[in-house]
């Protein structure tokens, strides 16, 4: 991947220890455990101890990766990329304890996270229009989606064809056994 993962590992982590500092300085709150949860906490901290070096060359690699992303649709004539939004069924409630303290690579070394990891964050990084469609459901009730992503700049194409999928296979009345949808 290039280094890919550990560069998004850090520029999300500078994004949150920016985002917590800027909160901290609003409210008057010093963040710490009894304020932030453990992972937040850990994700905090690890962005703070990133120099400022390191999170550029973070966002040169990620630069690099979405460069690379908008090549692929070119190379290989791409109009829309599909890709599962998650490469399995997502994790029981209560698998993750968002108290817990953890430090933040674990997410990517120890944890499902990583074996969770979503094809969408490459289309966070480079921009390009995309889409996840819960367009079947597991035995269990659970939404399976695909992902589409398109070319840079062909919104039109992807929200077309997802306004097909979504008229071909609607989800609306589809709802898993536990979910925090209006009552009725």
């Amino acid at each position: 991947d290039g280094g890919y993962r550990e560069a998004s590992l850090a520029v999300w982590a500078a994004l949150v220890a920016a985002e917590v500092d800027a909160a901290a300085a609003a409210t008057g709150r010093h963040p710490g455990p009894d304020v932030l949860e453990g992972h937040t906490l850990a994700w905090y901290e690890h962005g703070r101890r990133l120099a400022a070096p390191g999170v550029v060359r973070a966002l040169d690699t990620l630069h690099a990766a979405a460069r690379s992303v908008h090549a692929r649709f070119e190379d290989e004539d791409l109009d829309v990329l599909l890709s599962p939004t998650l490469p399995t069924l997502p994790p029981p409630l209560g698998t993750w304890d968002p108290a817990r303290e953890v430090d933040a690579a674990w997410y990517y070394e120890q944890s499902a996270v990583g074996d969770l990891e979503s094809t969408t964050s490459s289309y966070n990084c480079s921009g390009q229009p995309a889409v996840s469609l819960p367009l079947h459901q597991s035995a269990a009730g659970l939404p399976i989606g695909i992902h589409l992503a398109a070319r840079a700049g062909r919104e039109d194409l992807l929200l077309s064809l997802a306004a097909e999928l979504e008229q071909a296979f609607p989800w609306s009345h589809r709802h898993p056994p536990v979910w925090a949808g209006a009552p009725g």
